[in-house]
């Protein structure tokens, strides 16, 4: 429940909530848009107001559709500080941790993101702070940079933290900077380079199992080698991670560049095959057999290209499959890649038993999981990871799945239970719920319906029965608590 009042807004939710400030959703009534509202605690230390101010300040300078935009900055009645910044509904990069992008695609959020600091660096500002949680979605193809709280301006010595103490993740910071070292816009690349890695590998080569371990790993641990797959991306990475700041990339612009060779470097299937064939072509002395062959090739190319692109396609859904992303992130899944596949090939047996694969894979994982939630008797609750959930996701793919079906049915026959249970208790508030609860799970199961259409005559029948003999009133509750009790040990084993 929302509990703040801040004048000129309608608070909905609380979306996030941190040591120094919490952030809501909320509605800017003058211009009816969405923002988020980043407010200070009540506790805050000085120096913690002034680099609460000092980042209202540096956002408000920097424009670029790469950089979060802030609206307002101002106090509530009680003294604290808040702002209104853009709402970005996308989530951030960090929830697809542990998942190993297609290359093409990281490059391209690596050069957004370069897009977007080149613009903090043009101000003489260097951010910190630069990690997959500070990087949001405002689509499923553009990050935002966002949290500028420690962001640092060049031309200033003063520091909104005590000399000697790290600023920033360790588990992204550069080597200067896990030594208190003096930084410039060389820290952040560097910074760049390790999320960039992380999406390539699915995983923070340098990340320890303790803070210490984190800084001596990126202060002594070498590069790390790609394999043959991701060979071509080596020196980018070797130049984002160099260890002297002087070896890395001098600015983003140079970055940018190097990222845009790297993607103009890349085979071109449609042109490649022909031009090598043409080449051999030149030295044949029959202008005969030339014209022949030129005109095969002409009409080829296209079909070698198509062809190449579904290799292509299948052999990154046998990648993903792997990885175990089968369905999600949507589009960067084997599901994903093998009906690209069939796109251009819809008779394509590898896609088509691909995809049969990935649905049944994805199905038994969830199927596992709703066993498991309904083991643990967490059968509604908690949202989106319960039983009921797992098996209406199976059913969403396959809606005559059998054990889906069956599962669902023993969840609506708990309830019938628990609002038995209820009724006897006369806590007549819980049966219907218990009632509705299972009807979600099973919304046509026949025990559930006639329980919800009887359920006010069964409390009024429950509410008016008059005393009855002692002895009597003593041995039906025994009978149905039995009953009752035997109904769980054999549901339960």
């Amino acid at each position: 429940m929302v509990v703040i009042h801040i004048e000129g807004y309608i608070v909905h939710q609380l979306l996030g909530q941190g040591g120094m400030a919490s952030v809501y959703l909320a509605t800017q009534q003058s211009l009816q848009r969405k923002v988020a509202l980043k407010v200070l605690t009540q506790t805050q230390a000085p120096e913690d107001v002034q680099r609460f101010i000092h980042e209202a300040h540096t956002i408000a300078a920097l424009h670029h559709p790469a950089i979060i935009t802030i609206f307002d900055i101002n106090q509530l009645a009680d003294g604290r500080y808040y702002l209104a910044m853009e709402y970005i509904a996308g989530g951030d990069l960090s929830q697809y941790k542990g998942q190993v992008f297609n290359p093409t695609q990281a490059l391209h959020y690596l050069k957004q993101i370069a897009q977007g600091l080149a613009v903090v660096h043009q101000h003489g500002l260097v951010h910190r702070d630069l990690k997959p949680a500070n990087l949001l979605f405002r689509d499923n193809t553009h990050l935002v940079i966002t949290d500028f709280g420690i962001a640092k301006n060049l031309s200033l010595n003063t520091e909104l933290t005590q000399h000697g103490i790290v600023v920033g993740s360790p588990a992204y910071s550069s080597p200067e900077q896990a030594q208190c070292l003096a930084l410039d816009q060389r820290s952040d690349i560097y910074s760049l380079g390790v999320i960039f890695v992380e999406m390539l590998l699915g995983y923070n080569p340098f990340k320890g199992e303790s803070y210490s371990q984190t800084v001596i790993n990126h202060v002594q641990m070498p590069v790390p080698t790609l394999n043959s797959e991701l060979s071509a991306y080596q020196n980018l990475v070797n130049q984002l991670l160099a260890k002297q700041p002087e070896d890395r990339f001098a600015d983003c612009h140079a970055l940018i560049q190097a990222i845009d060779d790297v993607l103009d470097a890349k085979p071109m299937p449609r042109t490649q095959p022909h031009a090598a064939i043409v080449t051999r072509i030149k030295a044949l002395k029959w202008p005969l057999m030339m014209s022949s062959l030129i005109f095969i090739v002409w009409m080829s190319s296209p079909i070698i290209y198509k062809q190449w692109q579904v290799w292509h396609y299948l052999n990154l859904a046998q990648q993903r499959f792997n990885a175990k992303q089968w369905l999600f992130p949507a589009q960067d899944s084997a599901q994903f890649f093998y009906q690209q596949a069939l796109h251009l090939d819809s008779d394509n047996d590898h896609a088509l038993k691909g995809l049969q694969q990935t649905r049944a894979a994805q199905m038994a994982f969830w199927l596992q999981q709703a066993e498991q939630q309904f083991a643990l008797g967490q059968l509604a609750e908690p949202e989106r990871n319960n039983a009921i959930f797992y098996f209406q996701q199976v059913l969403s793919l396959d809606s005559k799945q059998a054990a889906a079906l069956a599962g669902l049915q023993r969840i609506a026959q708990v309830y019938v239970a628990l609002s038995e249970e209820a009724y006897e208790a006369k806590k007549f508030d819980e049966a219907l719920a218990s009632i509705q609860t299972g009807l979600l799970a099973a919304p046509t199961h026949a025990g559930l319906l006639a329980l919800q259409a009887n359920h006010k005559q069964r409390v009024a029948a429950l509410t008016t029965v008059k005393p009855t003999n002692k002895s009597k009133s003593s041995k039906n509750p025994k009978t149905k608590d039995n009953g009752l009790k035997k109904f769980w040990r054999k549901l339960w084993g």
